[in-house]
């Protein structure tokens, strides 16, 4: 009597439980809410990971709807412009429609980096990681927004990050 084929489907099969217990968590356990601020981070920072966790230590408060409000390019379900990517990244991990693939090859980086900002976005909502010393009501880039930047920093605001790229502040 041939026990191979037995032995080999016992195999696989405990492999397979084995596995499934031993993995990182599934992908697709990531919620709506972090996959909405990750592609919030990912708009605002590209893959600056202090900047996502000071932009969800702003805005991870927000109800979905409040985000979309407040940001509606960022969060649109369709874009036409050149990042129309964002709109595709989620939970799953699968590569975005229109991706760049050509500049950031989705399986070798770009996956790792979206993985990457999800669990940025988990770790900040969980209070594992901050950059601020207190939640910023606003940011902006050093350079294109200076003059924003120094007005508002004119009228009181002050710099509550550190580490990032883009400038974080709020209102005493």
């Amino acid at each position: 009597m041939n026990r191979g084929p037995l032995l080999l489907a016992l195999l696989t099969f405990a492999w397979g439980v084995l596995c499934d217990q031993c993995s990182p968590v599934h992908a697709d356990t990531y919620t709506e809410h972090e996959v909405a601020l990750g592609r919030l981070c990912v708009n605002e920072a590209s893959a600056a990971i202090n900047d996502c966790v000071a932009i969800v230590e702003a805005r991870g408060s927000r109800t979905l709807d409040e985000l979309r409000d407040m940001h509606p390019r960022a969060l649109a379900a369709h874009r036409v412009d050149g990042r129309r990517w964002i709109a595709g990244l989620s939970a799953s991990l699968e590569r975005p429609d229109g991706w760049p693939e050509d500049r950031v090859p989705w399986e070798t980086r770009g996956r790792a980096g979206w993985e990457r900002t999800l669990d940025a976005v988990r770790d900040t909502l969980a209070g594992r990681r901050s950059v601020c010393t207190s939640a910023p009501q606003f940011w902006g880039g050093p350079d294109v927004d200076a003059d924003r930047i120094a007005r508002h920093l004119a009228r009181g605001a002050v710099v509550v990050c550190s580490g990032t790229r883009n400038v974080f502040l709020r209102y005493p």
